[in-house]
């Protein structure tokens, strides 16, 4: 068990995703991501590249799982993936595939308090 800065359990933080054919992209997020979860719960929905291969190896020393389940609607399989992280963390982390936290170096969440926390989000422009 992990403490907090005051001596408690400290809370953990269950990346959850729904990707398909991201082969492009998925390797940087994930690797933007790792140093600030615990678990990962994602959802594959048909990839025929090489997606499901990053994944798992990006994520090998962490601990996690990846789903392959037919694409049906952005609700359902929303909803299917959040099912499958249920009680995977006190708190879930939803990121797309083609999105990377950029944070300070040394940067760590606070003692995690509250019932949610929204990430801002600004765009940078392409590459």
């Amino acid at each position: 068990m992990q403490l907090s800065a005051v001596g408690g359990p400290r809370k953990t933080v269950c990346l959850n995703m729904i990707v398909k054919n991201e082969e492009q992209v998925i390797g940087d997020c994930l690797s933007s991501v790792k140093p600030l979860i615990d678990y990962w719960v994602i959802v594959d929905t048909g990839s025929s590249d090489d997606t499901k291969q990053i994944i798992r190896e990006t994520m090998a020393e962490i601990p996690g799982e990846l789903y392959e389940r037919p694409w049906v609607n952005f609700a359902h399989n929303r909803n299917e993936a959040l099912e499958f992280a249920n009680g995977k963390g006190d708190y879930l982390l939803l990121i797309d595939a083609d999105e990377v936290l950029r944070y300070s170096e040394g940067f760590a969440f606070p003692d995690l308090e509250k019932d949610r926390y929204f990430i801002h989000v600004r765009q940078m422009g392409s590459a």
